[in-house]
């Protein structure tokens, strides 16, 4: 509970002051565990602490809570009691048979006991599970607890739907919700398993800080071995036992619903509504109460990964069922062709079908919107029998611009797999490692193959693109300067063979930046050749050898602050995430160096608002193929 130990001081303070609290929150956010340290440290001063708990499979029998505080009840505490009293209590032990004893004096005998081992003792009541306490405990307790305040102090650990605070504790009980861990809390946890931090990172991304989610997935990744850093397989199969756990009591609507929301392209409240009809709002309601969506103008999973498991739980006749629905509620006539798609496997995938899914994947990159748009074309392009490749080639070039490593290794794939021409999967590829982003030095195997297939097409744009990423690799990776700087050299003349001028700058800008590092005396005239040679556009941030970028870091290296952020406001606002993630880090480097370091995230910059999170996400369409693993360097770096 390292990582939560403020909320844990916090509640043993509550509870020194207002003497009862309950811990509340849903499903997997660590209400035990609250509950395990905040008893841990009232036990360190020597007080004792009474434990009672329920199970689902005890739900329906009477008094099983009291079963905990009755068995730990000192002697000559129940020596206080009436015989009346104690053979109540060896009923509830089953010492004894016969009748049950009447409610009144199971309450009045509960509320002795406690006011009984109150005036001996400091005695903390902590009471968790309470949602799968029965009815017959829960009044029983209720009645105690609300009566013996100035006795014993009381711990509970409540769902939100679950019994209230106030019926079970009193009306002035203190109710502390318990938020999802931080991106701080939940790297803390991942890091006791020797996980590396860009995984730590995804983890965190995936389960929305569900605090039972994230420990789960790390203590699985780490049983089967460190995972890759730029590991993109699906992230459900190692939280399998809490997943299926919380969706185990929920009745076939919910599931409905659920599998609805996981796969609809628009997950507004209306169409999901008419897709799941009259069950839907008590369904989404349950759902809402399990903790497991979070329903508004729109239904939203807490955790992407609780969506994933979803989707990998359903048959393939029931996502096929789910989109045909879907199909029929969708509003626009994209999302309407996108779920009739889905519907089909790709050998059943039309002809006529392609056109259109071409035209929407159009529609979505022109507004921006570069996710969706590799979805539609990775669905149009991958038609079994034949195979678009400028399709998926263009879906790798979006994933690309929306950050997403995991579709442009899908596009890649299916490249490969249908034997596309080298051009086409040296395009795919250059966008597979550009998609790396940070990561892109650990996928140089990769930029290698899209030289040898650039080569092989004889397409000398393709070529200068390919060694601009070795270059690059080798120079941040590897710190090999002479062959960075030799593949740096070769971009630039393949570039200006090719009347390319974007990458023929970016060539020059990351030359210098080369010699930069060698200390040559020309890097400066360099980069000023590169910032005139470079297009209007001059590219995408995240290039390597940006020139605009390289101009930031220049000046940062040289103090001038205010000339670097006058250049990297010059760069804003920033098109796409992967650009705006890219902005955010040189964002970073320019505060650090006026060791202003918490000054990036509280600036209100378009440049780097929703930067793009790398890793993996649900596959609408419910395929559970996972994309491929691509190796990348050993999985111990940072």
């Amino acid at each position: 509970m390292r990582a939560r130990s403020l909320l844990v001081d916090q509640v043993h303070g509550q509870l020194q002051q207002a003497r009862a609290v309950a811990v509340v929150g849903p499903t997997g956010f660590g209400k035990t565990a609250v509950l395990d340290a905040v008893c841990t440290q009232w036990q360190s001063g020597g007080d004792p602490v009474v434990r009672l708990s329920s199970t689902p499979a005890d739900a329906h029998l009477p008094y099983v809570p009291l079963v905990d505080l009755f068995t730990v009840c000192p002697a000559d505490v129940s020596g206080e009691l009436s015989d009346t009293q104690r053979a109540t209590i060896d009923w509830v032990l089953r010492r004894v048979t016969g009748p049950e004893p009447d409610p009144a004096l199971l309450r009045v005998t509960v509320l002795s006991c406690l006011q009984a081992w109150g005036r001996r003792a400091r005695l903390l009541l902590a009471a968790d599970d309470m949602h799968w306490w029965g009815p017959d405990s829960l009044d029983v307790f209720g009645f105690a607890a609300r009566r013996s305040r100035g006795s014993v102090s009381l711990l509970a650990a409540l769902r939100p739907d679950g019994p209230l605070a106030h019926d079970v504790l009193g009306g002035d009980a203190v109710e502390i919700a318990l938020p999802t861990l931080s991106a701080q809390e939940s790297a803390a946890v991942v890091r006791t398993f020797n996980i590396p931090q860009r995984t730590a990172a995804r983890i965190h991304t995936a389960t929305g800080g569900n605090p039972r989610l994230v420990w789960d997935i790390a203590a699985a990744l780490a049983r089967s071995g460190p995972p890759a850093v730029l590991d993109a397989q699906p992230l459900a199969p190692y939280a399998r036992k809490a997943l299926r756990t919380w969706l185990a009591g929920l009745a076939a609507p919910v599931h409905w619903v659920l599998l609805l929301a996981a796969l609809t392209a628009d997950p507004s409240l209306d169409v999901v509504r008419r897709a799941a009809g009259p069950s839907a709002d008590a369904a989404l309601a349950d759902a809402e109460a399990a903790g497991l969506v979070k329903v508004a103008a729109t239904v939203a999973f807490a955790a992407p990964v609780i969506q994933e498991g979803i989707l990998a739980q359903a048959s393939g006749e029931a996502v096929r069922q789910a989109h045909l629905t879907l199909a029929t509620a969708a509003h626009g006539a994209d999302d309407r062709l996108w779920h009739e798609a889905c519907a089909l496997a790709p050998a059943e995938l039309p002809a006529q079908l392609i056109p259109a899914l071409a035209d929407a994947a159009t529609t979505a990159r022109e507004r921006g919107e570069h996710t969706r748009a590799a979805e539609f074309a990775l669905l149009a392009g991958g038609r079994t029998g034949g195979p678009r490749h400028d399709l998926l080639v263009a879906a790798a070039r979006d994933a690309e611009a929306a950050g997403r490593f995991d579709l442009a290794c899908t596009a890649l794939d299916q490249l490969d797999r249908s034997r596309a021409v080298p051009a086409a999967r040296a395009q795919a590829r250059l966008a597979v490692v550009d998609a790396a982003g940070r990561g892109a030095a650990l996928v140089a195997d990769v930029a290698a193959h899209a030289l040898a297939e650039a080569t092989a097409a004889d397409e000398p744009a393709l070529i200068s693109a390919a060694h601009l990423r070795l270059a690059h690799g080798l120079r941040v990776s590897r710190g090999c300067h002479t062959e960075a700087l030799a593949h740096a050299q070769a971009a630039e003349e393949w570039a200006e063979r090719a009347g390319d001028a974007t990458t023929h700058a970016a060539a020059l800008a990351l030359t210098a930046e080369i010699e930069q590092g060698q200390g040559s005396p020309g890097r400066t005239a360099l980069l000023r050749r590169a910032l005139a040679t470079g297009t209007a556009d001059g590219g995408t941030a995240r290039m390597p050898g940006h020139p605009g970028r390289t101009a930031v870091h220049f000046a940062l290296l040289e103090d001038g602050l205010e000339q670097a952020e006058r250049l990297l406001d010059e760069l804003g606002p920033a098109p796409c995430p992967a650009d705006r993630l890219w902005l955010l880090a040189d964002s970073v480097h320019l505060h650090a160096h006026r060791g202003e370091g918490r000054s990036p995230a509280k600036r209100p910059t378009s440049c780097w608002t929703s930067p793009a999170t790398w890793g993996p996400r649900p596959d609408r369409r419910g395929t559970r193929r996972p994309p491929p693993n691509w190796p990348a360097a050993p999985s111990n770096r940072p």
